[in-house]
C-alpha cells in the first residue's frame, strides 16, 4: 500500500509539507543526532534483518490483496496514489503495485530468500485480478467491484484538477504513465527469475503477453 520510495517524485505540495514537519521539529528544540565521523557499516546480517522486517510490514500491514498505493497515514486510515484512494483500491500507475513487485524481485535476486519471491507472487495475483480484458491495466484497481470504482470516479475523480483521465469512468486500460508497461515487465521478470532453475507456471507469461496493441 505505502511506497516509501515515492517521496523523491512527490508533488511539490507533499515535499513542502515534509519540509514543514522538519522545520517544526527544529523549532521545537528536537535534536537530530549528527552522524559519526567514521560510522561502522551495518553488518550483512543487520541489512538482511532490516530488509525482511520492512518487507514483512509491507506484505502484512500495507498491502491490499497483494497490491499497493503510493502513500498512507501512519494509522492506515487514509491512502493515496495520484489521488486519494479507497481502502479497497490499489494503484497501478508507477510507482505503485508493479513497482513494489520489482523491489521484491530485486530483494529475491540479491538474497535468494524465497520470502521475497512469494511477496512478488502476491503482487502478481493482485495484478491478474485487476487486469483489463484487453490485457492491459488502468491507473487503479478497486477490489470492491464495478459500482465502487464508478462511485470513486463520480466523487473523487470528478474533482481532479488537471487530471482529466480521472474525471470520467471509461472502464479502459491505458498505456499512459507506464502502468501497463511496468506490470508487463514485472511479469516477465517474475517468470525469468526462476526459469533457469525450476519450472514456473506459464500464467506469469500469459499475463505479460496478453496486452493488445
Amino acid at each position: 500500500m505505502c511506497n516509501p520510495f515515492r517521496f523523491l517524485l512527490a508533488p511539490i505540495s507533499i515535499r513542502c509539507a515534509f519540509g514543514t514537519v522538519i522545520v517544526f521539529f527544529a523549532l521545537s528544540g528536537v535534536c537530530f543526532a549528527a552522524p559519526a565521523e567514521n560510522p561502522e557499516p551495518p553488518s550483512k546480517a543487520k541489512v538482511l534483518e532490516t530488509m525482511k522486517r520492512a518487507t514483512t510490514f509491507m506484505v502484512e500491514k500495507a498491502s491490499m490483496n497483494g497490491g499497493y498505493v503510493w502513500y498512507c497515514l501512519p494509522d492506515m486510515s487514509r491512502r493515496w496514489g495520484e489521488m486519494e484512494a479507497k481502502k479497497s483500491m490499489i494503484w497501478i500507475q508507477p510507482p505503485g503495485t508493479g513497482t513494489v513487485g520489482h523491489l521484491f524481485l530485486d530483494a529475491y535476486h540479491a538474497t535468494g530468500d524465497e520470502y521475497y519471491y512469494q511477496a512478488a507472487e502476491q503482487v502478481a495475483q493482485a495484478l491478474i485480478k485487476g487486469q483489463h480484458p484487453s490485457g492491459g491495466w488502468n491507473y487503479v484497481v478497486d477490489f470492491a467491484g464495478e459500482d465502487s470504482i464508478k462511485e470513486w470516479y463520480a466523487t473523487v475523480g470528478r474533482n481532479a484538477w488537471r487530471l482529466e483521465e480521472f474525471q470520467h469512468y471509461y472502464g479502459n486500460a491505458t498505456f499512459d504513465d507506464g502502468g501497463t508497461a511496468e506490470c508487463s515487465k514485472f511479469f516477465l521478470r517474475l517468470f525469468l527469475e526462476k526459469r533457469p532453475r525450476q519450472p514456473v507456471s506459464d500464467r506469469w507469461l500469459a499475463a505479460a503477453f496478453s496486452v493488445e496493441e
